[in-house]
């Protein structure tokens, strides 16, 4: 990701630390000659993501970007406390997290109002924000899918047993979430998601799976999750046992 050098920006690696196509004008960050600018980088609560807020120079389009996987724990140990302070100061100032705070409200707002109505499988199709799964660099989507993501996830764990699930549709992924009780376990109830690929019915990468999982899990769940795969369709199950249907909603 080229970019011009200016010390109030933070500074990126010569090449792209993520993959970008800037909305506005087509310009791809991989490219030598295209020039973003990354704003200061804020760490989001109860998750592995981090958002930040990158400006194309060629046409002026900014993008908010939630960038996957950072370690929270290695960021803090690497990092004097002031210039974490710092960090976050910066990007409160500039709005990024009361941004995404926003983005949560309206989509949760949105699941909410499709289980009042009553409707089959309450539905949100960001199938146009592209998510791209990265082995080797910071997986990158816009920052609408990680807090939609959120947003069902908090309206699902605080209705136990509610049916339908929520569906959420990420790109090419179909992510179905629900909160469901599970009488044959030997725990009642469980987080349920179902993830499956659109594009490549039955092909999901354990890198991919890992980062759909992160948008849905916290970094403290994610080791309890059972993983299985579908019996009778093309999907993956993730299963986080509860013992309570108290679930923390984050």
């Amino acid at each position: 990701m080229g970019q011009p050098h200016d010390a109030n920006d933070l500074e990126l690696a010569p090449t792209s630390p993520f993959r970008l196509i800037c909305a506005g004008c087509g310009a791809d960050a991989d490219a030598p000659d295209q020039h973003f600018r990354a704003g200061h980088p804020a760490l989001v609560p109860h998750s592995t993501h981090m958002l930040c807020s990158v400006r194309c120079l060629g046409c002026g389009t900014v993008h908010d970007l939630a960038l996957w996987p950072v370690d929270h724990q290695r960021v803090i140990s690497d990092s004097n406390p002031s210039d974490l302070a710092a960090l976050a100061a910066a990007a409160e100032a500039e709005g990024l997290p009361g941004r995404y705070e926003d983005l949560v409200e309206r989509y949760r707002g949105h699941f909410e109002a499709g289980y009042e109505r009553a409707e089959a499988w309450p539905e949100l199709d960001l199938s146009r924000c592209e998510i791209d799964f990265a082995a080797d660099r910071f997986s990158c989507a816009a920052m609408d899918v990680l807090a939609a993501s959120r947003a069902l996830r908090q309206v699902v764990a605080g209705r136990p047993g509610l049916q339908p699930p929520g569906v959420i549709l990420l790109g090419s992924y179909r992510c179905v979430l629900s909160f469901d009780e599970t009488p044959q376990a030997p725990y009642p109830c469980a987080l349920h998601l179902s993830v499956g690929n659109g594009v490549i019915p039955g092909h999901l990468p354990t890198y991919e799976l890992n980062g759909l999982a992160s948008l849905f899990f916290t970094p403290g769940e994610v080791p309890l999750v059972l993983t299985q795969p579908g019996q009778t369709v093309p999907v993956v199950h993730y299963y986080l046992p509860a013992h309570t249907p108290d679930l923390n909603a984050s």
